[in-house]
């Protein structure tokens, strides 16, 4: 394994901005500087609340609007966090290869701390540096851009992206965060209980419907004219029929049987 050093950006870019394009050029002359590998990683989580973009689609559109930059974007599916690239890149125990790792500057001293803390343990290097591309520029955050896109605002939107890009690409980053973003939501359908999932029996059943009814009329002050036949306990203590496929109701009177017989 090679002991070349490493530079990762791995960025959300729910929306492409310049400011990301800032960064991994940032990533870019540090890696030319140290003769290191360069890896960029975008998130890939997906959801219609804070990221509209799915991931093949992202680095597609990141490659299209960052060409000079294409061939860093990976598509790894196994690098889901910045975690996983440290681990996907890391040396051997013992190495002396070094990792820098590009943030924005209000991440850079929590990024510090979590990745030195795992060193040693999940991968491992010989020094880890965290480097800031510098402070967030105001009007282009990709909040900034999605409330644009929810908005209508598109030119707002276009003014925002990589000036390596063009409003093709901002019109087509713009309609897939419209549409995600603005879609209604969907309706999980009311599952209807079944007998057997609402009631022990359908003896039960009866028995607690005839009961409601009873409990309504004594409510209206009518004259209760309801019988509930069989009575339950009487189905309750005689069920002869349990081991036969034929019905033999278990109020049947002993005339009846002598009939029958």
């Amino acid at each position: 394994m090679s002991n070349k050093p490493v530079v990762i950006s791995f960025g959300r870019s729910a929306a492409i901005t310049q400011g990301h394009h800032n960064n991994f050029m940032f990533g870019k002359r540090l890696a030319d500087a140290n003769d290191a590998d360069y890896h960029i990683h975008l998130s890939q989580t997906f959801d219609n609340k804070k990221n509209p973009i799915p991931h093949d689609m992202k680095v597609q559109l990141a490659k299209e609007m960052m060409p000079h930059l294409a061939d860093h974007f990976k598509t790894d599916k196994d690098v889901r966090t910045i975690f996983d690239a440290m681990k996907k890149y890391s040396g051997a125990p013992g190495t002396t290869k070094e990792a820098h790792i590009v943030v924005g500057a209000d991440r850079k001293d929590d990024f510090e701390g979590l990745l030195n803390k795992y060193n040693g343990k999940d991968y491992h290097y010989g020094k880890i540096h965290v480097h800031s591309s510098g402070d967030r520029a105001e009007g282009v955050s990709g909040t900034d851009m999605r409330n644009h896109a929810i908005s209508g605002d598109f030119e707002s939107f276009a003014s925002g992206i990589p000036n390596t890009a063009n409003r093709d690409h901002a019109k087509r980053m713009y309609d897939q965060i419209r549409e995600v973003m603005l879609a209604p939501p969907v309706k999980k359908p009311r599952k209807r209980k079944t007998v057997s999932e609402g009631f022990k029996s359908l003896g039960q059943f009866l028995l607690e419907a005839a009961e409601a009814v009873e409990k309504n009329k004594k409510k209206k002050g009518l004259k209760s004219d309801y019988t509930f036949n069989p009575p339950w306990q009487t189905y309750q203590a005689d069920k002869t029929h349990k081991d036969s496929n034929e019905a033999q109701p278990a109020h049947q009177t002993s005339q009846d049987a002598s009939t029958n017989g």
